[in-house]
């Protein structure tokens, strides 16, 4: 039953829909259809199921325009296709060679060529060009397309100036090895100035995530200590949310007073379409459907005789709103995301209440004796003993409680954890093999040297998937932004692009490693001069030649996972930062003593200030999760009420529609049958309806008691 409940809602109805008839045309391609063309298709369905699911799971219904699906759309069809792709060219591509068939090999290639080119140029014009963009056509405050766009590429002037630059100096490297070939050269810049970006991007998450993820799935299996970690965090996390709640509040008012000042002068026969597109875009009510109230006090501008109000004025205020929406949309959802997160973890409120008095009146009991022993044996006065129980009263004592964890779940999230982490060691093995020896790696030998068909296809989607799986775990822990998080139902355009775009350079810079590993990113000619190399290989063969950044990258890319891997793991930067505190503080004080009393005096005040400050975030914390349940449950009645009070109007509404039915037939019927029951009708209707309007509801009922008169 809950599964057809479930299916009642439009984004699971349409995901599953799509899922479902997705599987089943892969099922018959693969059944029927032989060679690379089966498995083509059934990557792209893939793809563009799982772009289907993303949206359908992360997309706001908020203020998400149709260019946001088609860029953001394309971008991630695009990276996810090149996944499948690359599996397919590796895996036909071994097949060929190990069969010894050159004409399928050559048909393979021709394919595989074509294919890279449309994903790699589209990935790069969707994932980096349109997307920088549209990230400023969406904030943008202008009113029309023309306008809007104009705004946005001047707005992307210094990314232009910039990119310029770097293509120009990429250009003449290139030129330089490759002479006065421009269109090569030109391909070659682009690819290369693309490739480092990626690459500098996936250093940094996978070296943090190969030696964090399996800490992070092994700290899982204590509950406790995640659980309090995540209600200390709320706090912070809530008051960020208040704080653009409050400016998008300003906002709106700013720009309905503009509105208001600008009409009041007369000046909305100029400017009636600006106008109009500027009040649609103020939000009436937040996302939780609370009322934006109105609050005259609160002007972005005040107009004056000299002062020409044009487009670009109401453009600024227009573009302050969109802004100040799009970081109180961000600031909402982290701000969800932690608290069900919380409550997820969490017992029920009538469970914690149980807990909470069982444990107080065992505490307060052994408190009474605790003070009672401290009566007899102390020497202080009695009243420094009532200001001390006062001051163990204010410590953090729990109210919510998480939920007990099983011995099977606990030891199953810990071996989990060890298997993750044997792989994670597997790759960093793999990469330091990938500076010496790349034959020598078990990813090598399990694809080039094994025959089977099947197994280097699992193998290469797995890995290549895996690598994702660990980079995006990196960009989402990290938190060193709200863009970078994807919360359900509440993702807005623009940080969905974001992550979309990090994830198309990490599927370029992931496939090339990965050819790496198994050297297939040259080309490969036999005797013959017949090609039994990848179409990937093909496509990249120009980067490959470049100096440094081509011919090195092997050396380049695992050198620097390890180092970031390493650095994070060994926590270098906070250990850079006491050690440069502790220079400066040397060469300020002289005296090694005073010194040292004084940083000893400041680590105590430091750390009692910051157990002060978590017990503080704790308690502020239990009463915000408090609250949020109980505003939660509060909705979630009151939509019951609401389903309750539509089923009975519509009971209402069919008994009515039956009575008028059997009202008819009788007056089909015989006459005195008729009168009978015009009389019943009219006995029924002679109580609290005189204004044609029932008394439980709001149904319309006097064409009833017009035709009983007549």
């Amino acid at each position: 039953m809950g599964i057809l409940e479930s299916l009642k809602k439009p984004r699971v109805l349409i995901t599953t829909l799509v899922w479902f008839f997705s599987v089943i045309i892969c099922v018959i391609c693969l059944s029927l259809l032989r060679g690379q063309v089966s498995l083509i298709i059934t990557s792209l369905l893939m793809s563009a199921a799982t772009t289907v699911w993303v949206f359908c799971r992360y997309a706001s219904k908020h203020k998400f325009p149709k260019s946001a699906y088609g860029n953001i759309g394309l971008t991630s069809f695009f990276s996810l296709a090149s996944i499948g792709i690359l599996a397919t060219d590796v895996s036909f591509t071994l097949y060929h060679e190990h069969q010894g068939d050159i004409k399928a090999q050559k048909r393979h290639h021709n394919l595989m060529v074509i294919f890279w080119n449309i994903l790699y140029w589209g990935n790069i014009t969707c994932g980096t060009i349109l997307n920088r963009f549209f990230q400023k056509y969406w904030r943008c405050g202008q009113f029309t397309l023309f306008r809007r766009t104009l705004e946005a590429l001047r707005l992307m002037l210094i990314d232009i100036i910039a990119f310029g630059i770097l293509l120009g100096l990429c250009i003449g490297l290139v030129f330089a090895v490759f002479g006065s070939d421009g269109i090569i050269g030109l391909k070659t810049a682009f690819i290369m100035l693309n490739h480092v970006y990626g690459m500098l991007i996936l250093t940094w998450l996978l070296g943090y995530g190969l030696f964090h993820f399996p800490i992070y799935i092994f700290s899982k299996s204590f509950r406790k200590f995640t659980f309090y970690k995540d209600v200390s965090k709320c706090p912070s996390i809530h008051e960020a949310f208040r704080e653009s709640q409050v400016e998008l509040y300003k906002h709106c008012n700013a720009c309905r007073n503009a509105i208001k000042l600008i009409r009041s002068c007369d000046l909305n026969i100029k400017m009636k379409h600006q106008i109009d597109i500027l009040e649609e875009s103020i939000p009436d009510k937040y996302d939780d459907g609370i009322a934006i109230t109105e609050n005259d006090n609160i002007s972005e501008f005040e107009i004056n005789d000299n002062m020409a109000v044009n487009n670009r004025t109401l453009g600024r205020c227009r573009f302050k709103l969109m802004t100040a929406y799009y970081q109180y949309k961000r600031k909402k959802a982290r701000w969800i995301s932690t608290a069900e997160r919380t409550c997820s973890n969490m017992l029920s409120l009538e469970d914690c209440n149980e807990i909470y008095i069982q444990r107080n009146k065992s505490s307060i009991v052994d408190y009474v004796k605790e003070i009672v022993r401290k009566v007899k044996k102390s020497t202080q006065p009695r009243d420094d003993i009532y200001n001390e129980s006062q001051e163990e009263n204010q410590e953090f004592v729990p109210k919510i409680f998480p939920k007990p964890q099983s011995p099977i779940r606990c030891w199953t999230i810990r071996a989990l954890s060890v298997i993750i982490g044997i792989y994670c060691l597997i790759i960093v093995v793999t990469q330091c093999f990938l500076l010496f020896k790349p034959e020598y790696t078990l990813v090598y030998h399990l694809i080039r040297n094994t025959k089977i068909f099947v197994l280097d296809v699992i193998l290469t989607l797995f890995f290549l998937i895996s690598m994702i799986g660990i980079s995006l775990f990196s960009l989402f822990t990290v938190n060193f932004s709200d863009f970078f998080q994807l919360v359900p139902k509440h993702t807005d355009c623009i940080t969905m692009s974001l992550i979309i775009s990090i994830c198309s350079k990490l599927a370029n810079v992931l496939c090339f490693n990965f050819m790496t590993l198994l050297i297939l990113h040259e080309r490969i000619n036999d005797v013959n001069n017949n090609i039994f190399g990848t179409g990937f290989a093909t496509f990249y063969t120009a980067l490959t030649e470049v100096p440094f950044f081509g011919d090195y990258y092997n050396y380049i890319l695992p050198f620097l996972i390890l180092v970031v891997g390493v650095l994070t793991l060994l926590k270098f930067h906070t250990k850079m930062k006491k050690i440069t505190r502790g220079i400066k503080n040397k060469t300020r004080d002289k005296d090694e003593s005073q010194q040292n009393y004084r940083s000893l005096m400041n680590k105590k005040n430091k750390d009692k200030e910051n157990e002060e400050i978590t017990e503080k975030n704790l308690i502020r914390g239990q009463e915000l999760i408090i609250k949020h349940i109980k505003k939660k449950n509060k909705l979630e009645k009151k939509r019951l009420a609401e389903e309750e009070r539509i089923r009975k109007h519509e009971e209402y509404k069919a008994e009515r529609m039956r009575d008028e039915l059997e009202y008819q037939s009788k007056r089909r019927g015989s006459p005195c049958k008729h009168e009978n029951s015009v009389s019943k009708t009219l006995k029924k209707q002679s109580t609290p309806r005189s204004t044609g309007k029932s008394a439980n509801s709001g149904v319309d009922i006097s064409h009833f008691l017009r035709k009983d008169k007549k």
